[in-house]
């Protein structure tokens, strides 16, 4: 295959391998960035006696979709049961907050 060929081909294909990088950098980033922030607010919140219920509910349905995003790909049964799991753990840790709210 010559240089036109394989450019014919990337084309075809309608996928910019670069736009595909950078959104696997940003996603890198973001998930960095929001673990720092959830460990931060763990922190702050077990220094002054708070509850973390509704930190771990939403982290562990951000967990959950990843999880399942995963398994689209791979089709790989250990991501979904870990996602389905995540989702009863954020749900249960949801309903803990609200009930700890309400009440």
């Amino acid at each position: 295959m010559n240089r036109e060929e394989i450019l014919a081909l990337s084309r075809a294909e309608k996928k910019d391998e670069g736009e595909e990088f950078a959104l696997g950098k940003g996603r890198l980033y973001g998930e960095a960035a929001l673990t720092f922030m959830y460990l931060a607010l763990l922190v702050f919140n077990w220094i002054y006696d708070r509850d973390n219920s509704m930190l771990f509910g939403l982290y562990w349905m951000y967990l959950a979709f990843e999880l399942i995003g995963r398994y689209r790909v791979k089709r790989q049964k250990l991501l979904l049961s870990g996602a389905v799991i995540s989702i009863i753990a954020s749900l249960c840790f949801t309903a803990g907050y609200v009930i700890s709210v309400v009440r």
